[in-house]
């Protein structure tokens, strides 16, 4: 039987069923615009990274950037303190680089959604754009300015948990989900 004769409840099921599936999720959602239309609101509904992860935070950050309509799939935001293995942070550390040069191709999209972010009324400083700013672009690299835009775009986030950070502050993230 082929995928499409499938019953939408079913498909939805199915989709629900992989929700601890990241790739499987992925894969789901590229099988027909159907399936992505399905899948992309789970595979973005719970996000975890590690404190660490600066790489794969700046991927969620640019597909975020490229495809906004995906950020209000996002319920639930968790970091965690997981310790990896040296290989891990040799290759996490080398590919940071790369994702240095692909992130300057967003300056435009990133100064936009920090304009919108921190205008007068939400943060009278502009000094505390500007440093944002810096943090999403600054080596060594902080998941902070990455972490705090994302949030920022998130607008239907219901639930945010942070480890205590070894690797640094959050001093952008804080100050973005203070209220008003």
């Amino acid at each position: 039987m082929p995928l499409q004769a499938l019953s939408t409840e079913l498909d939805a099921h199915i989709i629900e069923y992989l929700h601890d599936d990241s790739l499987g999720l992925e894969a789901m959602s590229r099988v027909s615009k159907y399936y992505r239309s399905l899948a992309e609101p789970v595979l973005y509904r719970d996000v975890e990274f590690a404190e660490w992860d600066y790489v794969r935070m700046t991927r969620l950050l640019m597909t975020l950037l490229d495809r906004r309509e995906l950020a209000q799939h996002v319920k639930a935001f968790k970091i965690v303190a997981r310790e990896t293995d040296t290989y891990d942070r040799v290759r996490l550390i080398s590919g940071n680089d790369a994702m240095a040069i692909d992130l300057w191709d967003y300056v435009d999209s990133i100064q936009t959604t920090i304009r919108d972010a921190t205008r007068p009324e939400y943060c009278p400083e502009p000094s505390f754009a500007i440093g944002w700013f810096g943090k999403i672009f600054a080596q060594p690299t902080s998941i902070d300015g990455a972490l705090a835009l994302i949030l920022a775009m998130t607008v239907n986030i219901e639930t945010i948990r942070i480890c205590r950070m070894h690797s640094g502050t959050l001093s952008h993230t804080y100050q973005v989900l203070e209220p008003a």
